[in-house]
């Protein structure tokens, strides 16, 4: 017996296990023959592969896999570097493992190339024996960089006054024509799943619910003053590419098992690492010794971060959090995002801890170090995920990842390059 795609199977093949969907509902059982039928509801079941008897396999399939083997070899030793902290016989890394390299080997197969880590600029500045800032130092610092947005800040007020209407507060959002247009992609996102386009902001209002509209104007406002920060140390875009990748993780994982309000996860992915560039901004020499230092020991970014700059970027975002008034559970998915345990393996920050690290190894966007955090094992087994579910995960973040972008970048933003599909 054997694991097939979805994409493979063809009238004829026997199954060799029960298929069930990705919530454990029974489709076909052992021994069933496959016909044109049955593949076709497949897919809007939400299955990715199924058990076969290897008997069953074509000639064409055959061939195909055969084809297919020194690309995966490529592919194994590609992603090799990203799983150096997590141990690849182990779930949940044995199965993504598995499942990212069919994905990139056939990526490679059609003549697409690795991913490389961009290479590192000094920066301009070049201070002599800097000194780490001290929390307090790094945010009293700087006054513009870390206030609040004025639409957000407004927004915000609106939001507390009782008494302001929906209409009055679809005024406000309208002095940021792209704010109400991003808001308006979102709300007719796959997130969301509406039958029916809203074209209203008010409309959309009604249905996100002013706390999500407080999370998401934030969220925007961020990508928008943060998208040219430090182009030297860290590529903005890919900065974001991977934020939004971790909080689609996220949201998806959150909907896997249940978990309250799932799309406050997605916003917990698009703030998790800000705290990373406040870091960048306001200690860029000392950051860039950082990343060295993380290179060169192979290291992970925070571990490094804490040995020279005497901070972390979950820290430090926790801080920028409060600041913001930011509610509890967001806080948690900042701060416990590499440690679970200081957030007393919280939910939010067990999500959110898995979520960035699956981001780092299945993501084409190569930050700072090539390595994916470590995952702690308690962490994991909190989620009770099992490994069935791995790849309808991937499936659905890669399905996702481009429609997002374009909730939240356009041409008059930032260029956005394609991934490719998994």
């Amino acid at each position: 017996m054997a694991l097939v795609y979805v994409e493979d199977l063809h009238s004829g093949m026997i199954l060799a296990s029960d298929l069930r969907s990705p919530s454990g509902r029974l489709i076909l059982t052992a021994g069933s023959q496959l016909y044109e039928a049955a593949l076709n509801v497949l897919g809007p079941w939400g299955v990715v592969e199924a058990d076969i008897n290897e008997t069953t396999f074509s000639r064409e399939y055959r061939h195909k896999q055969r084809r297919l083997e020194p690309f995966k070899a490529l592919a194994k030793e590609a992603l090799a570097p990203r799983l150096l902290f997590n141990d690849i016989n182990r779930e949940p890394f044995s199965s993504l493992l598995r499942h990212l390299i069919y994905r990139d080997a056939c990526r490679f197969q059609a003549g697409d190339s690795k991913d490389i880590l961009p290479p590192l600029v000094s920066p301009q500045t070049k201070q002599k024996n800097p000194v780490p800032l001290t929390l307090p130092q790094l945010i009293s610092g700087v006054t513009e960089l870390f206030s609040i947005p004025l639409v957000f800040s407004q927004i915000v007020e609106s939001l507390n006054d009782d008494s302001m209407s929906v209409a009055k507060l679809a005024t406000v959002l309208d002095k940021d024509p792209g704010l109400s247009v991003k808001l308006l992609r979102m709300v007719n996102s796959p997130h969301y799943g509406l039958a029916n386009k809203v074209d209203s902001v008010q409309r959309a209002i009604s249905l996100l619910g002013t706390d999500e509209l407080r999370k998401l104007s934030l969220g925007r406002s961020l990508i928008k003053d943060f998208a040219g920060i430090s182009e030297g140390l860290l590529d903005s875009e890919q900065f974001w590419r991977h934020s939004i990748r971790c909080g689609l993780f996220a949201k998806n994982i959150a909907q896997m098992i249940g978990a309250n309000n799932p799309q406050q996860y997605f916003t917990g992915g698009l703030l998790h690492d800000i705290g990373r560039l406040t870091m960048i901004e306001r200690m860029p020499d000392l950051y860039y010794e950082a990343i060295l230092q993380a290179r060169e020991k192979q290291q992970s970014m925070h571990r490094a971060e804490q040995e020279i700059l005497k901070l972390d970027h979950a820290l430090v975002g926790q801080f920028l959090g409060e600041r913001w008034g930011l509610d509890t559970p967001l806080l948690r998915m900042i701060a416990g995002h590499h440690s679970p345990r200081l957030a007393n393996y919280s939910q939010q920050s067990c999500i959110l801890h898995v979520a960035d690290s699956f981001a780092h190894v299945s993501g084409r966007e190569l930050l700072l170090v090539e390595t994916a955090p470590e995952v702690q094992p308690k962490a994991w087994q909190e989620l009770s995920l099992s490994p069935e579910m791995i790849a309808p995960l991937l499936f659905r973040v890669e399905k996702e990842f481009s429609l997002t972008m374009d909730t939240f970048f356009t041409a008059k933003d930032e260029p956005v390059n394609r991934v490719a599909e998994f």
